[in-house]
C-alpha cells in the first residue's frame, strides 16, 4: 500500500481533498492510503476531506486531528509560522504519529498527481533519511534561508519521501525539535528550511524534478536556471528540464506570476486543466471560485509577473555570488541527522 500524506487546515481542505483526488484517479488499481493531518479544521470540512475517497475501492482517508501538537509546538517552541499557521511543523512528530510505517510520501495540497506512483514510492533509500527535488533556484531571489548558500543541493519541501525506519534510528523527531526550538524563530521557509539544515546532503536522493514540477515558471525561467548549471551547485540541462516536463507525475502550482494557485478563477498558469479536471471529480465541483484579482488587486498582480522573466533567475543568481564574496556567513551548526 502507498501512504500519502497531507497538512492542512479549514483554509486548504478544498484544494487538498482535489490533490487527493488526483491521487486516487491516477493511482487506481493499487491499495492507498491518504492521511490528512489537521489543524482546527470543521466537522463540516473533516467530511469533505473523506469524500476524497468515496469513488474508489482501493483508497482510504485517515484524518489524524492534530491540533494538540499545534499548540505543543506554538507554546514550547514558537517558530515562525507560515501564512498564519505552524502546521509545517508536525514534520517534528512523524515516529509519533506513524509508528508502524516503513515510508510515507508527503506532500502540499497545491499539487496535482497526474501519472502512478509506484515508481516514485519503490525509490531505493536504503541507508537515507529521504528523497528530495531540487528547489528552482529563482523561487529563493528574494530571501533565501540560510541553507539556500550551504549546500549544493536545495531542495523543495513540497514533496519528501520519508525513509521513516531510518527516521526512528537516528531518532529525528528530537534532531527537529531541537533544531526548531533553536533556530525555528528565524525560519523563513519552515519546512524545507528544516530539513536542508538538518539533513546532510549525503542523506537525501535527489529525485528527478518530473515528481515536483513548478507550475509557474516560464520556459525562458528553466531555460535561464539550467544555464547556471554546475559542479558546485548542480540543477539541470534545458533538454532535462523540457523533458521532464512532458513526463511530470506530481505538478506543484508554485513559482510564476499570481495567481498561481488554479482554484483562482483567473489563473492561467500552464497545467491548470489538469487541477480542473480533477475539480471535477470532487465534492468541490460546484463551489465557486474567488478572483485573485479582486483579493490582492491590480498593481500586486503586475509586480509578480518579474517571477516570470528571467528577472528573477538573475536576481537569485546574483544574491548567491554577493553573498559567497561578501558575506561568507558561517552556518548555524554542523548537520547532525
Amino acid at each position: 500500500m502507498i501512504h500519502v500524506c497531507y497538512m492542512t487546515n479549514n483554509g486548504y481542505c478544498a484544494p487538498t481533498v482535489v490533490s487527493a483526488v488526483s491521487v486516487f484517479e491516477s493511482n487506481r488499481d493499487v491499495p492507498v492510503c491518504v492521511h490528512v493531518l489537521t489543524e482546527e479544521v470543521s466537522p463540516e470540512n473533516e467530511r469533505l476531506l473523506m469524500s476524497a475517497a468515496e469513488n474508489y475501492p482501493n483508497g482510504t482517508v485517515r484524518l489524524h486531528n492534530c491540533d494538540t501538537y499545534i499548540r505543543e509546538i506554538r507554546e514550547n517552541y514558537r517558530p515562525t509560522g507560515w501564512k498564519g499557521t505552524c502546521n509545517a511543523y508536525l514534520y517534528m512528530f512523524m515516529e509519533e504519529l506513524f509508528p508502524d510505517l516503513d515510508r510515507i510520501l508527503w506532500i502540499d495540497g497545491d499539487t496535482v498527481n497526474l501519472q502512478p506512483l509506484k515508481e516514485l514510492w519503490e525509490t531505493d533509500l536504503t541507508g537515507k533519511v529521504l528523497g528530495g527535488i531540487l528547489d528552482i533556484p529563482a523561487f529563493l531571489a528574494v530571501a533565501p534561508d540560510d541553507p539556500f548558500w550551504d549546500t549544493p543541493f536545495y531542495f523543495n519541501g513540497g514533496v519528501l519521501l520519508f525513509n521513516l525506519q531510518e527516521c526512528r534510528k537516528r531518532h529525528i523527531d528530537a534532531v527537529l525539535q531541537d533544531w526548531v526550538k533553536k533556530y525555528g524563530s528565524s525560519f523563513r521557509f519552515p519546512d524545507q528550511t528544516l530539513f536542508n539544515l538538518a539533513v546532510r546532503p549525503e542523506d537525501v536522493v535527489r529525485l528527478p524534478l518530473r515528481y515536483d514540477f513548478p507550475a509557474g515558471l516560464s520556459d525562458r525561467v528553466y531555460q535561464m536556471v539550467a544555464s547556471y548549471n554546475c559542479a558546485e551547485k548542480p540543477t539541470f540541462s534545458k533538454e532535462s528540464v523540457m523533458q521532464e516536463r512532458k513526463n511530470v507525475v506530481i505538478l506543484h502550482y508554485i513559482g510564476g506570476k499570481l495567481p498561481t494557485k488554479p482554484w483562482f478563477s483567473d489563473c492561467t498558469i500552464w497545467g491548470r486543466e489538469h487541477y480542473l479536471r480533477y475539480r471535477a471529480l470532487s465534492r468541490v465541483s460546484d463551489a465557486p471560485m474567488a478572483s485573485m484579482k479582486e483579493k490582492k488587486g491590480r498593481v500586486s498582480l503586475f509586480f509578480t509577473r518579474l517571477y516570470d522573466i528571467p528577472f528573477s533567475a538573475r536576481i537569485s543568481r546574483l544574491l548567491y555570488h554577493i553573498h559567497r564574496l561578501l558575506v561568507r556567513k558561517k552556518p548555524l551548526c554542523e548537520r547532525t541527522v
